[in-house]
């Protein structure tokens, strides 16, 4: 049912919250307050809720010219006892991780890590993603995968963990907890239920960050699954959309400070690596 038949026979009365870069209630929302409100909920909800003008529920969300990428490598420094991070010229002072797993099984759905940094700025740098994917059509044990996920935090001197814990994951966070202390490194394990529908809560991280310019993405994740899943996705998409769901649950989760000790965090010289047997495409 649409306005009009809804409506009939009454007055329909729609003032957005600004008009010509005018805002209509200037006492309650200033132009700051509605550009802090845009660059807060992101363009897609800003122009539905508070401008009043539909917003499309199908077709692709986004677009290459939306995504900044940068090549520098995570930098650590020691100075004074003091143990400092750097992004390029960008000063990291917290960091959040999410894994939300699965069985990786062939045909199934990829169990992914994502990390993402933040300077003192509070720009967010998506900054590395593991996909664990099958290897040779079949699923990658959890005590493997556990372990996979152990050298990334190791690597990206993650302080803390979230755990996606619906299904599998319900008794991974324990198990992690165990291969996290045999590497001998200080990392926090959270086991998270998410709640949120997945579709909802991809749209509000990856928009509000988006819209606010205050984003940026790693070279290397051009090479990855979610390139090509960040360019297909959609509300109602039925492409693979795990990397963007482990994103979006590093950039929905409040950070942890980055640590003051780096014991034990440098990479292996010994260590599995998980090969990439699909890809995410539009047909899949």
């Amino acid at each position: 049912m649409n306005d009009e038949s809804f409506l009939t026979g009454y007055d329909v009365l729609r003032i957005p919250i600004e008009k010509d870069g005018v805002p209509a209630w200037p006492e309650r929302f200033g132009k700051e307050k509605i550009e802090s409100l845009r660059a807060r909920v992101g363009d897609q909800k800003f122009m539905s809720q508070m401008m009043l003008v539909p917003v499309r529920k199908t077709g692709t969300m986004f677009d290459a010219s939306a995504l900044r990428f940068y090549s520098d490598e995570l930098l650590v420094k020691e100075a004074n006892g003091a143990i400092a991070f750097a992004i390029g010229g960008a000063r990291i002072v917290q960091q959040s991780c999410w894994w939300d797993p699965s069985y990786a099984s062939a045909g199934g759905d990829f169990s992914v890590i994502a990390s993402v940094m933040l300077d003192d700025m509070g720009r967010r740098f998506v900054h590395d993603v593991l996909y664990i994917a099958n290897v040779e059509d079949e699923s990658v044990s959890c005590a493997s995968q556990c372990g996979a996920v152990v050298e990334f935090l190791r690597r990206n001197f993650a302080p803390r963990v979230n755990v996606e814990s619906n299904g599998i994951g319900k008794f991974l966070p324990e198990m992690l907890r165990e291969k996290i202390a045999l590497a001998g490194i200080e990392c926090a394990v959270v086991a998270k239920n998410s709640k949120v529908n997945k579709a909802v809560r991809i749209a509000d991280a990856f928009d509000a960050c988006i819209s606010s310019g205050r984003i940026s993405f790693h070279e290397r994740l051009k090479d990855t699954p979610f390139y090509s899943e960040f360019l297909e996705w959609s509300p109602e998409s039925r492409t693979h959309d795990d990397g963007m769901d482990a994103v979006a649950g590093a950039l929905g989760e409040s950070p942890a400070v980055m640590p003051s000790r780096v014991k034990n965090r440098l990479p292996q010289k010994s260590q599995r690596v998980f090969r990439i047997k699909r890809v995410a495409s539009a047909n899949t």
